[in-house]
């Protein structure tokens, strides 16, 4: 399984790049080919949508981000899964997080 990772990379201490590279980190560990690319880097993720041919993009951050994370991974034909860490309104993008087959969130 090919994975992209996409979150604040590479990591600020603290806060939900934090996040994004445990997870990064942890999928390498366990043998998964994983690369990382930064959340706001269009030419880097479209790079890897078209080299790599991620069989899925995770991408770690908050409702806010979700052309970052979901959007832009879309347009390529890749499966986006945002995993999104922080509360808040969404309703700008209800519909788009509501098709997604799988979305994985900290919170309500």
């Amino acid at each position: 399984m090919k994975v992209l990772v996409i979150y604040d990379y590479p990591p600020p201490p603290g806060g939900l790049a934090t996040q994004g590279d445990l997870l990064y980190k942890d999928l390498l560990a366990i043998g998964v080919n994983a690369r990382a690319t930064h959340v706001e880097s269009a030419v880097e993720k479209e790079w890897y949508f078209k080299w790599l041919k991620p069989d899925v993009v995770v991408g770690v951050g908050y409702w806010g981000m979700t052309p970052h994370l979901v959007l832009h991974a879309q347009h390529f034909g890749v499966l986006p899964v945002p995993w999104l860490i922080a509360d808040g309104y969404i309703a700008n993008y209800r519909d788009v997080l509501s098709a997604l087959p799988l979305l994985l969130v900290t919170s309500n």
